[in-house]
């Protein structure tokens, strides 16, 4: 089973922090356009079921402790 809870405290009001990257073009103004193949579906859940593991951290509301992910194990030291 997959361990959904923090490994330094046992706490069980833990998040996973996904690094989201949207590529885009820096435009002469200084603002970001997004590329045109880029769509909504990068924001969608179904996109986080993929991502590497060194893109997602776990973190504790209870104790405020950051740890890693894993897809076998889940939040781990």
């Amino acid at each position: 089973m997959i361990n959904r809870k923090c490994p330094y405290c046992g706490g069980e009001h833990m998040s996973a922090d996904c690094d989201v990257r949207i590529p885009g073009v820096l435009q002469a103004d200084g603002s970001i356009k997004v590329n045109p193949w880029c769509d909504l579906k990068t924001l969608k859940e179904d996109s986080f079921v993929s991502e590497s593991e060194e893109y997602i951290h776990g973190f504790c509301y209870d104790c405020g402790s950051e740890c890693n992910f894993s897809w076998k194990e889940g939040f781990v030291k």
